[in-house]
């Protein structure tokens, strides 16, 4: 104990600890930014623009448990356009069966982004929308509402 006492009182002991103390700090510091902002080396999830649709979706990195199920996105912007809730989800089933029989392989299906547009300027009735899938297939949506606010017909065709 002595002889590290005589040690620290030179020159050279002095250099050593500053360095050792320096290097301790700077270790926590690290361990602390990591921590923070968890950049540890994994990305677990982040956050990714949807080509078709323009919106910011959520990508995760996780293994998926079971059977996946087909991903719809952007399809919140049928609210904008005046469709009831139970339209938007008549819309959305239809949708999700036809595209999981006709395209198994694709994992999500898309709005594409200002594609919804009404086919008869008299007849608000009647309108339409392109989706797209991760697969690239495109089909067209055709909707009439008949001037119900709670029943639509919905029709899927290929582009």
């Amino acid at each position: 104990m002595e002889r590290l006492e005589n040690f620290l009182k030179t020159k050279a002991g002095k250099i050593t600890l500053i360095i050792i103390s320096a290097a301790i700090i700077i270790a926590g510091i690290t361990a602390i930014i990591i921590n923070i902002t968890g950049q540890n080396g994994f990305t677990e999830s982040s956050t990714k623009v949807n080509d078709p649709s323009g919106l910011d979706v959520y990508d995760s990195n996780a293994e998926p448990e079971g059977e996946s199920e087909l991903v719809i996105i952007g399809f919140n912007v049928l609210y904008d356009f005046g469709f009831s809730a139970s339209q938007q989800e008549e819309i959305y089933n239809v949708v999700k069966d036809y595209i999981t029989k006709e395209a198994p392989s694709a994992a999500t299906v898309s709005y594409e982004k200002d594609s919804f547009k009404y086919t008869s300027e008299e007849e608000v009735t009647k309108s339409e929308f392109k989706i797209i899938t991760d697969t690239k297939q495109e089909f067209l949506v055709s909707l009439d509402t008949d001037w119900s606010y709670t029943d639509i017909n919905v029709d899927i065709s290929k582009l």
